[in-house]
């Protein structure tokens, strides 16, 4: 498709109202940094002489690390001191993107941005156009709930009604006319929300639009997985969209078939995860959600200066100034003053954010040694709890050992500071170890401290309302989850007694906003409505099938969470559980290869979203998904007379040993570590060797010797 024809698609689109959503991308010809340049300054200030140079840029370039992610992560564990770099985006002029957007504005059009900057106001303020701010969201007073009542966006919305002209700004706004962090309080508001996705407000008046207005796209990633993304992909809609996707050189190509668009997509999926350009996966598949999408591959920024300025009268010759006229020595002065236990803290937190795990070990075990040699309690005991969450979100067998008896090592210190949470919540993270490794008696036995000690904080605040009772309230909430949980093993009526702990963590939860939380909760219920049901399978199979049914209703409202929020790896988990609950009612339903398909369906979407996680899954989830699948798959055999589906699945079975788990030295690693996944895995082997010996297959029968030596090998201590 040549130029003419592109410019006459935008033009024809420029006739009727739309919104723009614009990211970082728009100021790149204004000189403003780019998030990865604003991160590698940030990253290289706090950290300095401590971080290696290939370090700084390992963070800096990484995609999970956005700059909203780096400043979060850097107000909890320094102050708020840390959003004085965004100074760095101060003293640039509005360039020929910026002042396309004013006029747009004047037009009637609407524009959200992710953008912390004002170069959009700079210009609307140098052409003399008057546009309504849309920018503060505090309890006190937010522009966006302001917005949601005056146009009636909960109730029946009247379109012709809605006045055009507003900037939104999702992420917060440096206002300029005030002093020191005043200026950066929006953007500080908005960080606290960072991995919880928008809040309520924005959500809502961005899902208005994205239903019922045509979006053109411009400088943005649409890689923020936790905030925007979760929202645009979760928007079905019948209007247009337009998305430039930034190049160098001219505009010269559109994709407007969904054909094309889903094999790009999908040949990108089919990469190992760390080679996936995850940019292109997600617009695509957001594309894909709207009725009509174009997606324009170019020079944005040049094509809106030549082409689209002249479409609304704007001149080609404007002088630009690329050069800021402000500092940013605040920032630096306040990072250079950092001390090296803190900034040991930060760096630390920011490897285990991208998931290296090796890297973030490091730099809290020296936090740990200047803690020790200070003998400070408080510092101490915060870096081990660190070091014992980075041990167990890694789930692998030993390290779950390690984060155990750091945890143990925690509750006396934290007593000795008077910070009986802290000693019950730890006391939490116990139990929920020992839950995962099997413990359920030890589990509920820890849980049942920690909920006495939380139980008489909930009851002293749970009436009353802020930030600072709402981590009381939801620490009392997980405390709640993990004790249900612990249930699973038990009688009928323990299984009952924890549906009831779970049930009012889910209820909490959800009246203090945790949505992740609420996820949880769901998870936790159907995990012990299909322990119930495996309990009725052999006195009442019909209500053991309805509480299955049930199970997997409340695992479809957790993955609903999940997906809107971009937690691929509670999405993950969710599946494996429907897998569970399927494979169950394979066992006593009539449609028992329906089913299996079912079933299999779901371990294997539970296996493609570990994989989907960046750059990889941990490795004990890869193994214990790869378990269940095999496991399913030898319970067919065993109920299917068909030789050679029967002959098949024993095949599947010997293909995930030998090419996915025994073939991989780390999973071998964590299968010679973990004696319960060992076991199964015996288990399985021995009777798909049975199954073959009865079916005479000589030759998969030797196949299967074989992978029991491994099996043996990795059994040596």
């Amino acid at each position: 498709m040549d130029d003419e024809m592109i410019t006459n698609r935008v033009k024809e689109a420029l006739g009727s109202k739309m919104v723009f959503f614009v990211g970082a991308g728009i100021s790149r010809d204004s000189g403003v940094p780019t998030f990865s340049e604003l991160n590698e300054e940030v990253i290289r200030s706090i950290g300095g002489r401590e971080l290696k140079e290939e370090e700084c840029r390992l963070l800096s370039r990484d995609i999970r690390l956005r700059p909203e992610v780096v400043l979060q992560i850097g107000t909890e564990e320094l102050g708020s001191g840390v959003v004085e770099s965004l100074e760095m985006a101060l003293g640039y002029s509005p360039n020929y993107n910026h002042i396309f957007l004013a006029e747009a504005l004047r037009q009637g059009n609407w524009v959200f941005t992710t953008n912390f900057d004002n170069l959009i106001e700079r210009a609307c303020q140098q052409r003399g156009i008057r546009f309504k701010g849309c920018y503060r969201d505090d309890p006190r007073a937010s522009h966006f709930r302001g917005f949601i009542q005056k146009y009636r966006l909960g109730r029946k919305p009247d379109f012709t009604n809605v006045e055009g002209g507003y900037l939104f700004k999702l992420h917060g706004t440096i206002e300029e006319e005030k002093q020191g962090k005043e200026r950066f309080r929006t953007i500080l508001v908005a960080l606290n929300q960072v991995g919880r996705g928008l809040d309520k407000p924005k959500e809502q008046v961005l899902k208005y639009f994205l239903e019922n207005y045509d979006f053109c796209f411009m400088g943005y990633s649409c890689q923020d997985d936790f905030s925007v993304f979760p929202v645009l992909l979760n928007i079905e809609s019948k209007k247009r969209a337009f998305w430039f996707d930034y190049t160098k050189g001219s505009i010269s190509e559109l994709l407007w078939d969904k054909g094309k668009l889903q094999v790009q997509k999908e040949e990108e999926l089919s990469k190992p995860p760390p080679e996936r350009n995850w940019k292109i996966i997600n617009v695509n598949s957001f594309l894909l959600s709207r009725d009509q999408a174009f997606k324009f591959i170019g020079n944005s920024s040049e094509y809106v200066r030549n082409r689209l300025c002249p479409l609304i009268g704007i001149a080609s010759d404007i002088p630009i100034a690329e050069e800021s006229t402000g500092s940013y020595d605040t920032f630096k002065r306040w990072a250079e003053n950092i001390e090296g236990y803190k900034r040991g803290i930060f760096i630390g937190r920011l490897f285990e954010h991208i998931g290296h795990w090796d890297k973030a070990e490091l730099y809290y075990k020296e936090a740990l040694y200047i803690a020790e040699q200070r003998k400070n309690k408080e510092q101490l005991v915060t870096v081990k709890q660190r070091l014992a969450d980075l041990y167990y979100r890694q789930d692998i067998w030993e390290k779950e050992n390690k984060a155990s008896q750091i945890y143990e090592g925690c509750i006396p210190i934290y007593e000795s500071l008077g910070d009986d949470f802290k000693a019950a919540d730890v006391k939490v993270d116990i139990a929920n170890v020992k839950r995962r490794q099997g413990d359920y008696q030890g589990s509920k036995e820890w849980a049942e401290k920690a909920q006495r000690q939380l139980q008489q904080i909930y009851e002293s605040i749970r009436d009353k309302e802020g930030e600072e009772y709402g981590k009381y309230k939801l620490g009392y909430a997980r405390c709640l989850n993990v004790l249900g949980l612990a249930q699973l093993r038990g009688s009928e009526e323990e299984l009952e007694k924890g549906l009831e702990h779970c049930q009012e963590s889910r209820r909490i939860k959800d009246s203090e906003g945790d949505k992740s939380g609420v996820a949880e909760s769901e998870n936790a219920i159907a995990l012990l409505l299909t322990a119930q049901g495996r309990q009725l399978l052999k006195e009442n199979p019909e209500l053991a099938a309805r509480k299955f049914y049930e199970a997997i209703d409340h695992l479809e409202k957790a993955i609903d969470i999940r997906i809107r929020f971009g937690f691929y790896r509670g999405c993950a988990q969710h599946r494996r559980n429907i897998g569970d609950a399927y494979r169950e009612l394979m066992t006593i339903e009539k449609e028992k290869e329906d089913f299996f398909q079912k079933a299999e369906a779901n371990y294997k979407d539970g296996i493609y979203l570990w994989n989907f996680i960046k750059p990889k899954g941990p490795v004990g989830e890869i193994l214990h998904y790869n378990q269940r699948l095999a496991r399913l798959y030898a319970d067919f055999v065993g109920i299917m007379s068909e030789k050679e589906e029967r002959k098949k699945y024993n095949l599947e079975i010997i293909s995930i040993y030998g090419n996915k788990i025994l073939s991989d030295p780390e999973i071998l690693q964590e299968l010679k570590a973990n004696n319960r996944e060992l076991e199964t895995a015996r288990n399985v082997l021995e009777r798909t060797k049975r199954s073959c010996e009865e079916m005479d297959l000589p030759a998969e029968v030797e196949e299967i010797g074989r992978l029991f030596e491994k099996l043996a090998d990795q059994n040596m201590r």
